[in-house]
């Protein structure tokens, strides 16, 4: 049977809009819509590895949200007999932090990263929130963007949090995606930091599993810096360009460029480019991909997913969490998955 396999499936609760209507935010379509769809896939991980299945569930509680809503913990209001629901399944709960904040020049939200004190603004409205609300401290904690920094690691520990879920180990440096002209701040170089769990301090460090994947001449995907053994075609700069539009994922930046670039010689060779195992962004070639090397790069320990909930509110996105939620509960190794929590993983992993 082998050791089990630690699988985490971390959800952030959000909008479905990052640019959220401030005079009509309007309900979470997609968190409803995955609240349907989690039921089937919780019996199905049960079924397949003879264990219960937990999953976390990582909820946005900062100024947008107070701002848009009227008060920061209008989701857990509006979503309370959910909690109570996921509360009796033992899953686990954390907040999802944004560094969303309100331009009046541009009549639009922006990510500031930057502003060390809007981001402990954000932060210690957050957990503030969860802990009114739950009447326990909030233990748990994944920033938004694929953005963190060293200043608000520490800050999140101060805060009492045991475990932060948002490094995405292999994650170039860069800016933010989306909206990157207004947003400031850079997500770090994240390629050197371990791929599994380990301590800072503290707290527990879960990095977000991924690869960095390249289109290779066949038309298929291979992770990059890996050799290509197959044999190559006659053009495949030809047989590329025909297949980039279905392997990349829907309006990724790689899908929009023609995911090439000229190489030395003036031709031109695929872009390496990472992506994190996010549910319902990534299409199920790419998403297959990146798992099985992520589970590799384990060595079969350990693999951390994400989604976004409000993701779900868009059919193609909704389609691919279906397809790839199926290839997890289908895979061959399914039977030695751990559908886990943060603490239990790190329980587990301590031994």
């Amino acid at each position: 049977m082998g050791d089990p396999i630690q699988l985490l499936i971390s959800i952030d609760v959000e909008p479905d809009d990052q640019q959220v209507d401030r005079d009509d935010p309007g309900p979470w379509r997609g968190f409803e819509d995955l609240l349907r769809q989690i039921a089937p896939f919780r019996r199905r991980f049960a079924e397949r590895t003879g264990r219960p299945a937990h999953f976390a569930w990582y909820w946005r509680l900062d100024p947008q949200i107070e701002e848009a809503y009227g008060a920061a913990a209008w989701p857990l209001r509006m979503y309370a007999a959910a909690i109570d629901d996921l509360s009796r399944a033992e899953d686990a709960f954390g907040v999802h932090t944004h560094a969303w904040r309100w331009s009046r020049e541009r009549r639009s939200w922006f990510a500031d990263h930057a502003n060390r004190t809007w981001v402990s603004r954000c932060l210690h409205s957050s957990f503030d929130t969860f802990e009114r609300y739950f009447q326990a401290p909030c233990t748990a904690h994944r920033f938004g963007h694929s953005w963190i920094d060293d200043a608000a690691l520490d800050e999140i520990e101060r805060l009492g949090a045991d475990y932060d879920l948002t490094i995405e180990a292999g994650h170039p440096p860069g800016p933010v995606h989306g909206w990157r002209k207004f947003n400031t701040g850079e997500i770090p170089d994240l390629r050197q930091v371990p791929k599994r769990p380990y301590r800072r301090g503290r707290i527990w460090i879960v990095p977000v599993s991924g690869a960095s994947l390249v289109m290779d001449g066949a038309g298929g995907l291979q992770v990059a810096g890996e050799p290509d053994r197959r044999p190559r075609q006659s053009n495949p700069l030809d047989r590329l360009f025909a297949v980039a539009s279905r392997f990349w994922p829907t309006g990724s930046p790689a899908s929009r460029s023609g995911a090439a670039r000229k190489g030395p010689a003036g031709g031109r060779r695929p872009r390496p480019r990472f992506w994190a195992l996010n549910i319902p962004f990534l299409r199920p070639e790419v998403f297959a991909c990146a798992f099985e090397h992520a589970l590799s790069a384990s060595r079969s320990r350990y693999v951390h997913t994400v989604a976004r909930a409000g993701d779900l509110a868009r059919p193609d996105m909704r389609a691919n969490f279906l397809a790839n939620m199926d290839f997890l509960s289908g895979h061959p190794l399914a039977h030695r998955f751990q559908v886990s929590t943060p603490g239990r993983l790190a329980a587990s992993w301590a031994q």
